[in-house]
């Protein structure tokens, strides 16, 4: 599969989300970061096969510099940065913020996942709050979309180890003394290629730090909120299977 086609499969799964039947929007989601979990790692594979890039490298770029940020806003969202970095890190980006907006760096078929991905989870955590905190207050609210990007985050995470895991398990079936060595030396050569955006903005740009939020705690908002982040299906591998100073965030 190359990466157009991979682009074109999330691009088709990722209208579902559009749909007015939750549950099929989660889905498609879902299955959108699996492919392109499942791409990144059959692509280095395929470098290794061939001993040399299948296909060459796109440029990592700020598109900050290009007038393409992630996300507009007159005003800072904890809950929107933090969604940012998580998904944008999940797919071989990164963040940082110019004022209020946030911006992205990265190669740009990863930032048009990150921007697919980052607009539908913006819109079901948004649904989720409006749901389930009608007149609990602002602060319930904000805790209770921290919550929901808590166990977005952790799906992310497990969404990749099962890729990984399941590229192991069949490799070890293999009857192939190097096929295991071969997906580990993939996974690695993955998780660099995501690294070398970090590398990149070090290089490249002058980033301050991040400030530590000061906004209000709900624990119990909190847990509201990770709990109902549970419908939103983005990760793992279910039966459907699928301004001011700049400040990096997402390290």
């Amino acid at each position: 599969m190359t990466r157009d086609e991979a682009m074109r499969k999330v691009a088709s799964l990722l209208k579902l989300a559009n749909s007015n039947n939750a549950n099929e929007a989660a889905l498609a989601a879902q299955r959108a970061q699996e492919i392109m979990a499942k791409f990144q790692l059959d692509s280095a594979m395929l470098d290794i096969d061939a001993g040399a890039k299948a296909e060459p490298d796109e440029p990592i770029m700020d598109f900050g510099r290009k007038g393409a940020p992630l996300h507009e806003s007159a005003r800072k969202s904890g809950w929107r940065v933090r969604l940012a970095s998580v998904v944008a890190k999940a797919n071989g980006c990164r963040i940082y913020l110019m004022g209020p907006t946030i911006q992205i760096v990265g190669r740009p078929s990863d930032s048009d996942i990150v921007r697919y991905l980052f607009a539908y989870l913006t819109n079901e955590t948004d649904r989720l709050a409006e749901r389930d905190g009608r007149g609990c207050g602002r602060t319930w609210a904000n805790n209770f979309r921290l919550g929901v990007v808590d166990t977005i985050a952790a799906k992310l995470v497990e969404a990749q180890r099962a890729v990984n895991e399941a590229a192991r398990s069949e490799a070890a079936n293999a009857n192939n003394p190097h096929a295991l060595v071969r997906v580990n030396t993939a996974i690695a050569a993955v998780a660099a290629k995501s690294g070398a955006v970090e590398v990149w903005m070090k290089t490249n740009m002058k980033l301050g730090t991040a400030k530590a939020s000061s906004a209000r705690y709900d624990g119990a908002a909190r847990v509201a909120g990770r709990a109902a982040g549970r419908e939103i299906n983005v990760g793992g591998r279910s039966a459907g299977a699928l301004g001011g100073r700049s400040k990096m965030l997402g390290a």
